[in-house]
């Protein structure tokens, strides 16, 4: 078992100031001002979404001509986000794209926060959706 004055009695004491300046030098990285550039891939890499629900619309014939999808859009990384960008949820068909819709979110998405998100996918009319897919991507705008 390894005393409490472990560090300082096995470590030369060049080597402890070298650790701390690297931990100074880190830590100062990280809460530097500067900005994170982010792209589409950085940004879709942090951001997570949870708590989907979803509504069809009826049409008067029993159809479905739209999806009503709320979730919340969580920041899961470690930077703020501080780009506005847009949310794209579509409803993809043999991989192809059947209806789509986005939101614009501002910028300002701390680590671990969360904004509550509802879209409104419209469409022709159809029986079923049941043979559908989600996709949802994250786009950065500019500001």
């Amino acid at each position: 078992m390894r005393s409490k004055n472990w560090p300082r009695r096995y470590l030369p004491a060049e080597l402890r100031r070298l650790s701390a300046s690297v931990c100074v030098f880190v830590l100062a990285l990280a809460c530097s001002s500067d900005p994170v550039s982010f792209d589409n891939d950085s940004l879709s890499g942090v951001l997570s979404v949870t708590n989907v629900r979803k509504a069809s619309v009826p049409t008067a014939d029993g159809r479905i001509s739209g999806l009503i999808v709320s979730s919340t859009v969580i920041n899961a990384g470690f930077i703020t986000i501080d780009v506005p960008f847009l949310m794209r949820w579509s409803l993809l068909q043999d991989g192809s794209v059947f209806a789509s819709a986005t939101q614009q979110m501002s910028a300002g998405l701390s680590p671990g926060d969360s904004r509550d998100v509802t879209v409104t996918l419209t469409f022709d009319p159809v029986d079923s959706v049941s043979g559908f897919r989600d996709a949802v991507t994250f786009d950065v705008l500019s500001p």
